[in-house]
């Protein structure tokens, strides 16, 4: 089964995307974390077809989350969903940007491109 990693600070946002990719719980074993050190220890556990990052987080934020896992989980996908989108993101960091708001149907078209 693909596995998709999120990770965002707000417990109100992971819980939104939870409710909303309920139905996709059968395709896809998705797992939500509240933080960049959270999502590195779900890595060394488990291997991740996609992870979806914040920006904005504290400790570590999605830039530093990201390049790590560019640099030791180089076969996972990643995806920035974050309301900060004009910060200047270095494209290698990501192999795609979404804007918060995102519809559903943009995130699941998203997904599908890289699980399917």
């Amino acid at each position: 089964m693909k596995a998709v990693l999120f990770v965002d600070d707000e417990p109100a946002v992971l819980e939104a995307l939870r409710y909303a990719l309920f139905r996709e719980r059968r395709r896809w074993n998705i797992v939500f974390v509240t933080s960049g050190a959270s999502a590195l220890a779900e890595l060394a556990k488990t291997a991740f077809d996609v992870i979806v990052s914040d920006l904005n987080m504290p400790d570590m934020d999605g830039v530093e989350l990201l390049a790590r896992v560019r640099a030791e989980h180089p076969s996972t996908a990643r995806v920035i969903l974050s309301g900060n989108i004009e910060r200047n993101v270095d494209g290698a960091v990501a192999h795609e940007v979404l804007a918060k708001p995102c519809s559903m149907p943009a995130l699941r078209s998203c997904l599908a491109r890289w699980l399917d």
